[in-house]
């Protein structure tokens, strides 16, 4: 019924792992998208990746590669989520949320670790909130940086 498999949160003890490893036996890919060590919410995607059972999912464009979607499938699919075109639709983007500001203020780079430091937020949590704004287009990521593709 898929064709991957993507932990993005779940505690060591919950029924994540089960997912992930009954995916396995299926032979369909598991992704997890590394958080924090001192947050359980990341548990069950940490030990994926430490166990080697999980691909580590830190870039859109790759992930998509290995599943053989073009973009311009993608685009068909959800239209908001081609990476080939920059968002134009600045007053969607809260200029009050401070992740958003964060980009604001470094002319639109940043690096994982300043937001951290910037916003005291666990590395789970930022994943989240920066790979939604990737998936709408609002920033993609070049390298160790993220870059806000609309002022």
């Amino acid at each position: 019924m898929a064709d991957a498999v993507i932990i993005i949160e779940g505690k060591v003890d919950s029924g994540t792992l089960h997912t992930a490893r009954f995916a396995r036996k299926m032979n369909i890919p598991v992704w997890a998208i590394p958080g924090d060590p001192d947050n359980p919410q990341a548990g069950a995607a940490n030990l994926l990746l430490q166990e080697g059972e999980a691909k580590a999912l830190i870039n859109k464009e790759f992930f998509l590669s290995t599943l053989n979607i073009k973009p311009k499938i993608i685009e068909k699919i959800i239209p908001s989520i081609n990476p080939s075109k920059q968002c134009v639709s600045a007053p969607e983007l809260d200029r009050t949320d401070p992740l958003i500001n964060q980009f604001i203020q470094q002319n639109g780079r940043v690096t994982l670790d300043l937001l951290c430091d910037q916003l005291q937020k666990p590395v789970s949590e930022l994943h989240k909130e920066l790979l939604e704004l990737e998936l709408f287009g609002k920033i993609r990521k070049e390298g160790s940086e993220f870059v806000l593709l609309v002022f």
